[in-house]
């Protein structure tokens, strides 16, 4: 025989179910009963010990604690032929229906641990980035203390030289900075160049220009040469040479004269005249130079003659794109070129 609370299998003529408890001589057990769970109302299969639907433990199962959550309600089940035990048809408990309680606890203990570990991971990624951001700190503030402390140092040793520092200030006052000489032939426009060495007593020369003729001669020094005519000339202010301009070809001419009171030699005034220049063509000869070099877009010709009681310069500077018209006039002035001795 079957029970019809649980349905179990039963010996024939047994008065309670050996397995749920439940009185068998009644009328009313010869039916089966279902049960639902009184959490979420789901039917559970007979024999169940936990609710398929929720996990809710079953009353009257072993394993169980409690009153349960199930309840009994009569099926509509048809009575068996006189004689027989009404059978319940067996019922299929779904994939984990048998599980027990302490099953469900351990998968509760389980997810607990989980949580556990996963916030100790938290709590271990917090605590570096606490000590993460102190050790910037901690940097941040000793840089700046040290700067502070350097700043400080230099600020007292500055206090403590200043008074020195005054003192040969003081001493330094008197001293003379002349003999410092910055000689230059390069210049394009001789009347503003000035340099020590021709702050000493320098004559006025006498060179003049004829715009008709194109005739440059000085008395004083016994120069004669012939250059175009027609330029614009300007004297230097301290009337030591002139300035002549072609607006046609932007040539400049540049003719002075100097007393050469320092006794510089050929070599020495040829020297200066190449310093820091890329030379493309040199001469030398008895008493006088040639120098020649492009600066830039800017071509020049140098020729000076240098002897002990003077030193006399011709420059020519011409633009790039009159080189043809300025090597022409250079040709054309040399052999005019005269220079008393």
């Amino acid at each position: 025989m079957i029970c019809p609370h649980c349905g179990a299998q039963l010996s024939d003529g047994s008065t309670f179910c050996t397995n749920c408890g439940t009185r068998l001589d009644t009328a009313a057990n010869t039916r089966p009963q279902k049960r639902f769970c009184t959490s979420c109302g789901a039917e559970i299969p007979a024999g169940s010990s936990f609710c398929v639907q929720c996990g809710a433990p079953v009353a009257g199962q072993p394993g169980t604690q409690g009153q349960g959550n199930s309840v009994y309600r009569p099926t509509q089940a048809s009575a068996a032929p006189a004689g027989q035990t009404a059978v319940r048809p067996p019922l299929s408990v779904p994939y984990g229906a048998s599980q027990s309680a302490p099953q469900m606890a351990q998968v509760a203990g389980g997810a607990s641990q989980d949580e556990n570990r996963h916030s100790s991971k938290r709590t271990a990624a917090i605590v570096v980035a606490c000590i993460a951001v102190a050790a910037v700190v901690g940097v941040g503030a000793y840089f700046f203390l040290s700067q502070r402390t350097a700043a400080s140092q230099a600020q007292q040793n500055d206090q403590t030289t200043a008074p020195s520092t005054e003192a040969d200030s003081s001493e330094k006052t008197g001293e003379s900075t002349t003999g410092q000489t910055t000689s230059n032939t390069t210049t394009t426009d001789k009347s503003e160049e000035t340099t020590s060495s021709e702050t000493s007593t320098k004559p006025k020369t006498d060179i003049t220009y004829d715009e008709s003729t194109g005739s440059v001669t000085s008395a004083t020094y016994g120069l004669s040469v012939t250059l175009p005519s027609g330029m614009t000339s300007q004297t230097y202010s301290d009337g030591t040479g002139i300035t002549l301009k072609d607006s046609g070809s932007g040539m400049v001419i540049n003719v002075w004269a100097k007393a050469n009171d320092s006794g510089q030699s050929l070599d020495y005034v040829k020297q200066v005249a190449e310093n820091g220049h890329d030379v493309d063509y040199d001469a030398t000869g008895d008493g006088w130079f040639v120098v020649s070099y492009w600066n830039d877009d800017t071509g020049y010709y140098v020729r000076e003659y240098v002897n002990d009681s003077r030193i006399l310069a011709l420059e020519f500077t011409w633009p790039r794109d009159s080189s043809a018209r300025g090597s022409q006039i250079v040709e054309d002035a040399t052999p005019t070129l005269n220079v008393a001795e």
